[in-house]
């Protein structure tokens, strides 16, 4: 004969299902979870659950089975500070004791929402230049890693070098530097294609990556960016652009440093000749050739990665 749980053990038993979870991998992990509790511990038939998505326009919501229900048979709790409402539905309604737990099934996938918003906030913030939004080095790295077990080749790099941003720091301050690195991040963004990487590697630098991009088309896609950084310097003559570009590119996954390499070297190249090419014209020395390479490129080597 098996002895019956007393209503104070029943309540117990649910509200450690209610609090036992796991950290969610995703939304629907927590919808799951939230449609297992309530059918399974409540009975419910329907809900709806409205949640304001930090950084998110619109409020995400989940619906199902509750409309054209009498109101009492529904339950309705919200939790201000996450902007949640959540809402419940059950033939006969919902007595005391589930009511109060159905407020400790709200708080549980309130906080599961939060917790889920942050590490996807904080994931974000290790991966991404909080200035320009581009992804960091970090996440460019990761990236060649990623590339090396993909079918993508060739792949194709463009490095980006913002001139003369120390200059611009130290003579029109910070807050233009920022503005620069801003405009240069767009540019460069709007250039390629939505499936291109465009990361943020250093203080004045970029690089594109270009899956499945062959040289000829990558040499077109900077060339694009330099004709837009002249559009732009013509549209916005307070905010002037000087970038140094240079490109690369990489037929197999051990060739994948080797075409970053290439591309820095024409870039750094690039960025001497339109140096010498302002002095010229002008008596005065233009984008400053502050960068340090790590080996000197060859002749050959140096022709074939111009552009």
């Amino acid at each position: 004969m098996v002895a019956q749980l007393s209503p104070m053990m029943l309540e117990l038993l649910s509200l450690y299902e209610i609090t036992s979870w796991r950290f969610p991998r995703s939304e629907e992990e927590i919808l799951l979870w939230f449609i297992d509790k309530a059918s399974r511990l409540f009975g419910v038939t329907g809900f709806s659950v409205e949640v304001k998505i930090p950084g998110s326009p619109a409020p995400q919501v989940w619906r199902w089975g509750e409309k054209g229900v009498e109101p009492q048979h529904r339950y309705s709790w919200r939790d201000a500070e996450l902007e949640l409402e959540m809402s419940l539905v059950h033939p006969q309604g919902f007595d005391e004791r589930a009511r109060r737990l159905l407020n400790v099934l709200g708080c549980q996938l309130g906080q599961n929402l939060r917790t889920f918003y942050w590490y996807q906030r904080l994931q974000y913030l290790t991966c991404h230049d909080c200035l320009t939004g581009l992804p960091n080095r970090a996440y460019f790295e990761a990236e060649l890693e990623r590339l090396k077990e993909a079918f993508a080749y060739p792949v194709s790099f463009i490095v980006c070098d913002l001139d003369n941003l120390k200059e611009a720091n130290d003579n029109q301050g910070h807050s233009f530097g920022d503005e620069l690195l801003r405009a240069a991040a767009k540019l460069i963004k709007e250039s390629v294609r939505e499936s291109d990487v465009v990361a943020r590697i250093g203080g004045d630098e970029f690089v594109v990556i270009l899956p499945r991009t062959e040289r000829q088309a990558a040499l077109k896609v900077a060339r694009r960016i330099k004709k837009r950084m002249a559009a732009h310097n013509s549209q916005f003559p307070h905010i002037p652009l000087s970038i140094s570009v240079g490109v690369g590119t990489a037929s197999s996954p051990g060739r994948l440093r080797e075409g970053l390499d290439e591309a820095d070297r024409a870039m750094y190249r690039d960025k001497v000749q339109r140096k010498e090419r302002f002095v010229r014209r002008n008596g005065s020395a233009g984008p400053t050739c502050s960068r340090t390479l790590h080996r000197r490129p060859e002749d050959g080597a140096d022709r074939r990665a111009g552009l």
